[in-house]
């Protein structure tokens, strides 16, 4: 829809992987599994929870420092301040930082060998019920590059997991 259903310069990639590399990795690995039909397997769900909520406390953390002196003000006694230490925002925060960085690398890794592991199976496309589930556009730009529906969704990714991963 709008401006991104058109192709776009590399400048655009380029800019977008430096000022939004959790939303660029995720982008391509979303892009990877609708394309050649690989799943999240259990442990890669886990680590991106576990890295969300870390993301999320952090915040959350900071929200409670801030409004402090409101609560104290209206009678919360176990809030940071006047004897109670604040909430080590910045650790968390450096912390959930670290997270995303290492699922962030984990998650190229992982696209990387399986890019590898695809290079020598015959691609066709991505599969007609992954294309059916893709929205009109991405339909569009995937018919009209040839290789539009019919494709096979590779037999490791059926019956196991690729090699170094579990399930």
């Amino acid at each position: 829809c709008g401006p991104c259903s058109q192709p776009m310069p590399k400048e655009c990639m380029c800019i977008e992987a430096m000022l939004c590399p959790q939303m660029a990795a995720s982008a391509n690995r979303f892009m990877m599994h609708t394309r050649f039909g690989f799943e999240n397997t259990p442990c890669d769900v886990t680590l991106m929870q576990l890295t969300s909520c870390l993301v999320c406390l952090a915040d959350l953390a900071g929200c409670i420092n801030c409004l402090a002196p409101l609560f104290r003000e209206l009678g919360f006694d176990f809030c940071p301040g006047e004897g109670v230490p604040p909430l080590p925002v910045e650790e968390l925060r450096l912390a959930a930082d670290c997270a995303v960085l290492t699922v962030s690398g984990c998650m190229y890794a992982q696209q990387q060998i399986e890019l590898n592991e695809m290079k020598g199976m015959d691609y066709g496309g991505p599969p007609s019920s992954i294309l059916a589930a893709l929205p009109p556009a991405m339909q569009t730009m995937v018919s009209q590059s040839g290789r539009g529906g019919g494709g096979i969704v590779p037999q490791q990714q059926q019956m196991a997991p690729l090699r170094g991963y579990p399930r």
